[in-house]
């Protein structure tokens, strides 16, 4: 039998992989469109409602292999067309990048803020709230790492 994390961290888990992969997929598409791809903004992904970025056996994986400690799943893939970018071999590299940082970015976010709440006591027995942060840190460093192998179809293949 598997056992489950308390509520509150599997709720924190949830909130982390949820901005983890919808934030992933948005910057590849949003860096996609401001190099002039319109491709991403036809499919209707330049947007901020992450749910657009998410596919669904590939968000039932990553919960479920979450519940394991491994996490591996998927995003539905950002639409682009490099040669419909003013600099295609540049800007495709950039929006094919904007994935991994984002994670970078995210983990370095919540890696301050665990810092904060570790040095002034915020946590108090908020479960839910170093849930968060400590995960929020684990996940998004994951997802930049595993994202960055370059076997296909993850972002390593396409940045090597």
């Amino acid at each position: 039998m598997l056992d489950l994390p308390p509520i509150p961290v599997l709720l924190a888990i949830l909130v982390v992989i949820f901005f983890g992969i919808g934030l992933h997929e948005y910057a590849h598409c949003k860096m996609a469109d401001m190099a002039g791809d319109p491709t991403p903004r036809i499919y209707g992904r330049v947007t901020l409602n992450l749910t657009k970025h998410f596919e669904p056996l590939g968000t039932l994986m990553i919960l479920l292999t979450s519940l394991t400690g491994v996490g591996i799943g998927w995003g539905k893939p950002a639409p682009m067309n490099p040669n419909n970018m003013r600099n295609p071999r540049w800007d495709a590299f950039a929006a094919t990048a904007a994935g991994p940082l984002s994670n970078l970015v995210q983990a370095t976010f919540f890696a301050v803020l665990l810092r904060v709440a570790a040095t002034t006591g915020a946590f108090g027995s908020s479960q839910f709230l170093a849930a968060l942060l400590v995960y929020g840190v684990a996940i998004n460093l994951g997802l930049f790492l595993f994202n960055l192998i370059p076997l296909g179809p993850l972002d390593g293949h396409w940045l090597l």
